[in-house]
């Protein structure tokens, strides 16, 4: 592996971090309820803020085992994540909690009665 092999991956790979942001604040409003929503998006950048002083302990097992296989070490680590989170948790369901599903019972009842006159 070389340095252009490396900027390859850290380019995909920042791609990736970018969007699994997103993704995650979705998931976390289609599987919490509203009420204990707050608590979960703080449980998850909490995981953001502690996990900056861990990443000193790369520096460990870089020296114990090499860059080389720090790199492929972690990236086992995500691969059995990653299997996982896909036995372990179902697809949600979408807008489950939503608040316009539940107040708007018959959209022409409300075009009727809009002070504009559509």
């Amino acid at each position: 592996m070389n340095f252009q092999h490396l900027f390859v991956l850290r380019i995909i790979m920042a791609f990736f971090n970018a969007v699994s942001g997103p993704c995650s604040y979705s998931l976390i409003t289609d599987w919490i309820p509203p009420e204990s929503r707050m608590v979960a998006y703080s449980i998850y950048a909490l995981g953001v803020q502690s996990g900056g002083p861990f990443s000193n302990l790369n520096i460990y097992i870089i020296d114990w085992l090499g860059w080389r296989a720090a790199f492929q070490m972690l990236a086992l680590h995500g691969f059995v994540v990653l299997a996982m989170s896909l036995l372990l948790f179902d697809e949600p369901e979408r807008g489950r909690f939503d608040i316009a599903q539940s107040v708007v019972v018959n959209p022409e009842q409300s075009m009727k009665s809009n002070s504009i006159g559509y």
